[in-house]
């Protein structure tokens, strides 16, 4: 018998499979927070970012820092913003080498 918890992990990732065509880069990890850019998707163009746990994901624009998708509790997100703010030139940086020179820096 399948356990339903494995069967929905499973489905999530072939969802994330399915609209994800390139590489990505963890580009850091505080606690349970794991931050990455990736290279192609199916789906937003806006520069964004992804932030996933076991439980949560969602990506946000690196230009205004609001949740392009998914969720997470609003503490936790608060902490992502702030850690978005401080890395703000790190991850233009990524994401410019990933897509060329399309964003700048604040």
């Amino acid at each position: 018998m399948i356990d339903e918890e494995q069967l929905i992990k499973s489905l999530s990732e072939l969802k994330f499979l399915a609209n994800f065509n390139g590489n990505f880069q963890v580009i850091d990890r505080q606690g349970s927070l794991k931050f990455e850019i990736r290279t192609k998707e199916n789906g937003h163009n806006e520069p964004h970012f992804h932030v996933e746990t076991n439980d949560f994901k969602a990506s946000y624009s690196i230009n205004t820092f609001e949740r392009v998708a998914g969720a997470f509790p609003s503490r936790i997100e608060k902490q992502i913003i702030t850690w978005a703010k401080k890395n703000h030139d790190m991850l233009v940086e990524i994401w410019n080498s990933y897509h060329g020179d399309f964003i700048r820096a604040l």
